[in-house]
């Protein structure tokens, strides 16, 4: 049987790890910043404890925010270079939709740093809570166990902005080209799930998403994508 082309208009892997890993070191250096400030270990006063967490979540987001625009930047990158490569091979002028893609990239840019703010301000609320109900003494001590989990959650989470983003790109420039189908291919390793391992080698329609799952990119963490159809 001959081995099948490499499909065209593949996933951004690369800018998924690079961005992941930076996600996942800002989320361990803010937790460590927050478990060495004396205000934090003390505890005692309250004011300090807000004033300190605050600032700490601010600088974290912000320097999150500018790998944020720096990965973005990749992942159009990758997306418009896919393009290229399939108007080439339909014979097609290839007009890049910039005020959209713009568009699309400030909401993606601003919806980023508000979820990832709102997931530094759940570590205080959660190591509280931890603290309140006996399940340690102190939220340094919260801190330490639960350390793993955060970083899990950013990294998680830092995926799943990396899919949407290169999701959204994906539809909007096949779009662009009028492609009107392609078909779902996924990573093909055991994170796929099994609604969206069933669709995959599918033919579907841009018009019509498949109705369990949506587009390739749309659910949660889907790392799936699409290859497109040049009829």
């Amino acid at each position: 049987m001959p081995k099948r082309q490499t499909p065209i208009w593949q996933y951004p892997s690369a800018a998924e790890r690079t961005f992941m890993t930076r996600r996942m070191a800002r989320m361990r250096a803010f937790l460590v910043r927050l478990r060495r400030s004396p205000e934090f270990q003390s505890g005692t006063n309250a004011a300090a404890v807000e004033r300190t967490f605050l600032q700490l979540v601010a600088s974290v987001t912000e320097a999150s925010a500018a790998d944020a625009f720096l990965t973005s930047a990749s992942v159009i990158r990758f997306n418009q270079r896919e393009g290229r490569k399939l108007a080439a091979t339909l014979k097609r002028d290839l007009r890049l939709p910039g005020t959209e893609l713009a568009e699309l990239r400030l909401a993606w840019l601003s919806t980023t740093a508000n979820d990832f703010s709102a997931l530094l301000r759940s570590v205080r609320d959660e190591t509280e809570t931890a603290v309140a109900v006996g399940k340690v003494t102190t939220v340094t001590q919260a801190l330490e166990l639960r350390m793993k989990l955060f970083v899990s959650r950013a990294a998680s989470q830092a995926t799943d902005q990396i899919t949407t983003l290169n999701g959204r790109l994906t539809r909007t420039l096949q779009g662009a080209m009028g492609v009107e189908r392609f078909i779902w291919r996924t990573r093909g390793d055991a994170k796929v799930r099994l609604s969206h391992a069933a669709n995959d080698g599918q033919t579907f329609s841009w018009a019509q998403p498949p109705i369990l799952t949506g587009y390739p990119g749309e659910e949660f963490n889907c790392r799936c994508w699409p290859e497109p159809i040049g009829d």
